[in-house]
């Protein structure tokens, strides 16, 4: 089992990939060498983190995360 992950930045997400070069040597549109595969977002470096903690991974974990995290009076819901 890994020691560590790499995961996107933005949402926690392992689906990631490193961009492919183009003819001449660079990325296609910018300097960003990663792609999140969940949520689009390009970055230079994965964030590294301990296997363990993605227990559902991607975006859906970071929304669950922050919705569960929110407080039942200020969602703004009918209960």
């Amino acid at each position: 089992m890994a020691e560590t992950v790499e995961v996107c930045p933005d949402c926690d997400s392992a689906t990631i990939r490193k961009r492919s070069l183009s003819a001449r040597g660079q990325h296609a549109t910018d300097s960003r060498q990663y792609h999140c595969e969940d949520c689009g977002h390009t970055f230079d470096q994965p964030t590294v983190r301990p296997p363990e903690t993605n227990t559902q991974g991607g975006a859906e974990s970071a929304r669950t995360a922050a919705l569960l995290a929110m407080d039942p009076d200020a969602a703004g819901g009918d209960a």
